[in-house]
């Protein structure tokens, strides 16, 4: 999935979920169930150049942010922003840890494991991998209704 859409589905957790000891862990245990969802991110296409799977990363990294953003302004003022935040960065966190190897090829064992966990959820079943614009349809559809639950629903 996107950075965009797990910084959205994390932030959506944090916003339903007040005790960070609980909305953390699940904010970063929602990546590996978002993952499963039939998903295109930057990192799909292995044909593409290095620089432009950078850009589309970069982009796509900031985009999660600026919306995340403008859902705290809209609708989670009352929440507290830094909290809300870190749900968005603990939902990316298996993405983070996973730039040693898939960027540098350096096999740090931690990295490494996590990136062996990362592609086993991709592939545990079904290759939940798609191409665009498809991969970008199926998860649009998940988060949007993730991030509907948060605005409708009532903080636990």
């Amino acid at each position: 999935m996107t950075a965009t859409g797990h910084a959205l589905i994390g932030a959506a957790i944090a916003s339903q979920v007040s005790n960070p000891i609980v909305g953390l862990p699940l904010a970063l245990v929602s990546h590996f169930f978002a993952d499963k969802v039939p998903h295109w991110d930057p990192m799909t296409d292995k044909n593409k150049s290095f620089r432009l799977t950078m850009i589309q990363t970069v982009l796509d990294v900031l985009l999660g942010y600026f919306l995340v953003g403008i859902m705290i302004v809209l609708f989670w003022s009352n929440s507290n922003p830094i909290y809300i935040l870190l749900g968005s960065f603990f939902a990316q966190i298996p993405d983070w840890l996973e730039v040693p190897y898939s960027i540098f090829k350096v096999k740090w064992p931690f990295f490494y494991q996590n990136y062996l966990v990362q592609h086993w959820v991709h592939d545990v079943g079904f290759d939940s991998r798609l191409k665009a614009p498809w991969g970008i349809v199926s998860q649009l559809g998940v988060v949007i209704a993730i991030v509907l639950w948060a605005v409708t629903s009532k903080t636990i």
